[in-house]
């Protein structure tokens, strides 16, 4: 284990360990006080999470959440609700949350992995069905079951390839029209048009999608293979080889910009592309290739100026500033812990952060982030910038016992302040 793997680990379970004097590393520290003293080798902003959801009430304690999103209150904001998902194969579904991160409901139906919210409408990727879950969720926190729509027949299904996998919607907002785009593990993006009728009967109407790998030229693909190879051979899964290089070009997180009409999708274990023409015949591009991967020794050092982009490209979400197109994409690299941030106009990276514990030591830091989402409305005192909500894939309680899988809760406003020292920092 690296210096930076080592830090990590010590600063995510320090603050606890030391406010209850569990145990002391005499050998490198001279007291527990020194935890407090550590610098995080990346050199990069480290912001205070705020709060944190309860944890999912059902399933295994092993992290069986991933996706989340905000449904917005149409007249009260502070009224709006974070809306998670467990993927669990026994005991998944939905859970609801308000702002504070109180649990108000659970909607157990199946193993849930992607979730996204349009108006009313609460859309989920069901692993166990192998469907599309459609919900309604009213002003009282409460979903209501549409329907389920599966997606192929499950009959025919021999690969794990076709296990609906990400998910993002996205509203024409002229002709309102309304698609579903489903990243696949093969590097297929599906595409689906969202039919509803009067009753709420749901149905999909399937359109031309598109393949991701073949966007990559030869000698990037070769690069992935590579990288493929490596990651497999250092996890000691050579058996597996075949499969893994099968799924390179898996695909997961992505965004719907519905200003700028243009989507952001990863390729977890290469880079970022963006897709427009999101009515007609899409048309892709990459904007960005990892430069090392996590188990590079001294992942988390990157020359300055260069993105921080190792594999696991996860969660997305967009942050609008105005109608012109302004504002940030902001970008989970689970496999360091950190947050990447897009001049949304542009696409040009500013910069990266990572997120710690709450200031006062009650809410753990942030690991290994999947989905996230962003309410870009001021929500009183405590979020007058808005509000970022990140998965968090090792949920520890006050007495440093790994809890099921939850979310943490971050004031953008602290985001927004880590913004203005991009332009001179050297990251």
């Amino acid at each position: 284990m690296d210096i930076f793997a080592f830090l990590h680990l010590l600063r995510l379970f320090a603050p606890r360990v030391c406010s209850l004097s569990i145990f002391v590393l005499i050998f490198f520290f001279d007291s527990c006080a020194s935890f407090a003293k550590i610098k995080d080798p990346r050199q990069i902003p480290v912001i205070n999470s705020d709060k944190e959801t309860a944890p999912l009430a059902f399933g295994e304690k092993e992290d069986t959440s991933d996706d989340v999103a905000f449904w917005v209150h149409p007249t009260q904001v502070q009224k709006s609700l974070i809306i998670g998902v467990s993927k669990d194969k026994r005991a998944g579904g939905l859970a609801v949350y308000d702002l504070k991160g109180n649990e108000i409901s659970f909607y157990s139906h199946g193993s849930m992995n992607n979730v996204d919210v349009n108006q009313n409408l609460v859309v989920a990727t069901n692993r166990l069905h192998h469907s599309l879950s459609f919900f309604r969720i009213d002003e009282s926190a409460k979903l209501s079951l549409l329907s389920d729509v599966v997606l192929y027949d499950d009959s025919k299904t021999t690969s794990k390839t076709k296990e609906p996998y990400g998910l993002c919607l996205y509203k024409h907002r002229v002709l309102g029209r309304l698609l579903a785009f489903l990243p696949m593990k093969d590097g297929n993006l599906y595409r689906y048009e969202i039919l509803t009728d009067s009753k709420g009967n749901v149905e999909l109407k399937k359109l031309p999608g598109l393949q991701l790998g073949n966007l990559l030229t030869l000698e990037q693909d070769q690069r992935l293979q590579e990288f493929v190879r490596r990651s497999v051979i250092f996890e000691g899964e050579e058996s597996e080889m075949d499969e893994k290089l099968a799924e390179r070009h898996q695909l997961e997180g992505c965004v719907a910009d519905e200003e700028a009409q243009t989507l952001y999708v990863g390729m977890e274990k290469f880079g970022i592309f963006k897709i427009s023409n999101l009515l007609g015949t899409l048309k892709g591009e990459m904007l960005y290739s990892i430069n090392k991967l996590k188990i590079d020794s001294g992942a988390g050092e990157f020359p300055p100026g260069t993105p921080r982009l190792t594999d696991d490209i996860e969660g997305m979400a967009i942050y609008p500033t105005s109608k012109n197109g302004d504002g940030y994409l902001i970008v989970s690299i689970q496999g360091i812990s950190e947050y990447a941030i897009f001049d949304r106009k542009s696409t040009a990276y500013l910069g990266s952060f990572a997120i710690t514990t709450s200031s006062d030591g009650m809410v753990d830091e942030v690991s290994e982030t999947d989905g996230i989402d962003v309410l870009p409305l001021a929500i009183g005192s405590d979020y007058p910038q808005g509000l970022l909500v990140v998965h968090d894939h090792i949920n520890t309680s006050s007495t440093a016992e790994i809890e099921r899988g939850n979310y943490k809760l971050v004031s953008f406003e602290k985001i927004i302040n880590i913004l203005k020292t991009f332009s001179t920092a050297s990251y």
